[in-house]
């Protein structure tokens, strides 16, 4: 179903200039809400308890081998790929859907059993995690009006720049917006 959505979304992005109230990515939600259930389902049934080296190693070599294959391809025959209305479309859509699986296994595998500690700080932002989300994009408007003039036509160096100023300062943020006594007991 997944990749089924996945090249209808991008055949009707590419063929349409559709904008229903300002949501151009709408088609999308189909595919974000099966993911959302899953991730429900997987919470319930403790499936991320159960992910081990075992049963992640398969599925990391299958978005490996998809990845190197999707570059032969490119390669050899790129058109395939970027024309909506070919049956490579719909492949590539369906390549997408276990790559996501493959590597995303793998990094919740490597990060349980490396990076799964705490300490202070981490507990911190772990606290200051909901109230980043709420006020980010206030951050990261307010760094692209700021360092609109030294942009640059580096679209890795813009990221740099905004992302890293963007992150650090909406987590400052936070944490200072979680020490006033009404937002303390909300946020």
């Amino acid at each position: 179903m997944v990749p089924l959505n996945l090249f209808l979304t991008i055949l009707f992005q590419k063929t349409s200039t559709w904008n229903f109230l300002g949501f151009q990515q709408l088609g999308f939600y189909p595919t974000y809400i099966a993911c959302f259930i899953i991730g429900i389902k997987a919470q319930q049934n403790k499936w991320f308890d159960s992910i081990n080296l075992n049963n992640t190693t398969p599925w990391f070599l299958i978005a490996s081998i998809i990845t190197v294959l999707e570059f032969v391809i490119l390669i050899f025959n790129p058109l395939d790929f970027i024309w909506v209305h070919t049956y490579g479309s719909f492949v590539y859509a369906s390549f997408m859907t276990f790559q996501t699986i493959g590597f995303n296994m793998f990094l919740i595998y490597y990060f349980k059993k490396f990076f799964n500690k705490t300490n202070q700080f981490v507990e911190e932002l772990s606290k200051c995690a909901y109230t980043v989300f709420i006020f980010h994009n206030l951050v990261l408007w307010l760094y692209a009006n700021l360092f609109k003039l030294v942009m640059t036509s580096s679209p890795l160096l813009n990221f740099v720049l905004l992302g890293s100023t963007s992150v650090v300062s909406s987590f400052v943020l936070a944490y200072f917006i979680r020490r006033l006594p009404l937002l303390n007991k909300i946020l």
